[in-house]
């Protein structure tokens, strides 16, 4: 019963935290002090500054949730992720392509996302983008670039199933790179396309 009541409770204070997420809007009252972890391949200048200027926005908004964004050279971003893969090192947040995120997904090392999504967010993805990133009966990414050829997903590490803050704390950051208006400075940046409805309204 106590499991139940659990999961319940992790549930609606996921549901009900992720409606202030979109716009950046604080959730800083709703968790203890927490740094989340994330790691994204370099990509261009114009790219890179752009994530970067989007995190820091992020972390002046939220006074207890501060994110800790790592670039690392695509050269070396296979090697990192292997190695992280092996030991189970992993950040909270990770950026990976598809043929990545099935691996991850099938080794166990990702949590899926399906329960911790908002119904705004559900509604705004684009379905054929959620599509992609659904393995087996779960999603296990939501689109961090979509370009013909290239497709990266935000995953999530397979924290303990106690965590709510800490997963919280992370679909508030998902949720926060995916509002239209993070979208359309992405899209303004020329290395992504839109990935939500509203975003192309």
């Amino acid at each position: 019963m106590y499991r139940y009541l659990l999961t319940f409770t992790l549930l609606v204070c996921l549901t009900a935290c992720s409606n202030w997420t979109g716009d950046g809007n604080a959730v800083s009252d709703k968790v203890d002090r927490m740094a989340i972890t994330v790691w994204l391949p370099m990509q261009s200048l114009k790219a890179n500054a752009l994530m970067l200027e989007q995190v820091n926005a992020f972390n002046d908004n939220q006074g207890n949730i501060q994110v800790q964004l790592t670039l690392i050279d695509p050269v070396n971003y296979s090697a990192v992720l292997k190695k992280a893969q092996q030991d189970k090192q992993l950040p909270t947040m990770i950026c990976l392509n598809l043929n990545q995120l099935r691996v991850f997904a099938e080794d166990g090392l990702l949590q899926p996302l399906d329960k911790m999504m908002s119904q705004r967010l559900w509604q705004d993805l684009l379905p054929d983008l959620l599509e992609k990133g659904h393995i087996g009966t779960h999603i296990y990414g939501v689109p961090a670039v979509d370009k013909p050829d290239q497709e990266l997903f935000w995953a999530v590490f397979n924290q303990a199933e106690d965590q709510a803050e800490d997963k919280v704390a992370t679909m508030a950051f998902i949720h926060y790179l995916l509002h239209p208006k993070q979208q359309r400075s992405a899209v303004a940046s020329g290395y992504t396309q839109p990935v939500t409805y509203s975003a192309m309204q």
